[in-house]
């Protein structure tokens, strides 16, 4: 199965695609939001390019598992996503996942590839990669 994986903001969005049978991830980048929608081209774009069987987004979540005031719009997102590509959308736990990308890109590159882009590309792949260890 692909998988369409998104770390969700509203701002940008990271995006990644998988693969189930490898459990692996790669980058396909950041898109950017402006007056609340990603760029919906560029997304339309790598749905037609990669054909995901699913999306997987990312939920925001408190680290005692309540909401944020900005669950709700990942959740919205989430459902604009299964209307517009008729896909099955999963909503993951994204706890942890921007500060993980962060570390490791600081780890393997340096101060240098902290860059917005980077790091919500990064956090999508570990989003994916979580959720299709956890689910597959």
């Amino acid at each position: 199965m692909i998988l369409l994986g998104v770390d969700y903001g509203t701002k940008y969005w990271g995006c990644a695609v998988g693969s189930s049978a490898t459990g692996h991830a790669d980058p396909l980048g950041s898109l950017k939001v402006i007056h609340q929608e990603p760029d919906w081209k560029t997304l339309d774009q790598w749905v037609k390019e990669w054909r995901p069987d699913a999306v997987v987004i990312g939920v925001p979540l408190k680290m005692d598992g309540t909401p944020f005031k900005v669950t709700k719009k990942a959740q919205a997102a989430a459902e604009t996503l299964r209307d517009r590509y008729g896909l099955t959308v999963y909503e993951a736990d994204e706890r942890m996942s921007t500060v993980e990308a962060k570390d490791e890109l600081f780890d393997h590159k340096g101060k240098k590839a902290l860059t917005k882009s980077n790091v919500d590309t990064r956090s999508a792949q570990i989003i994916l990669e979580r959720w299709i260890y956890m689910n597959l």
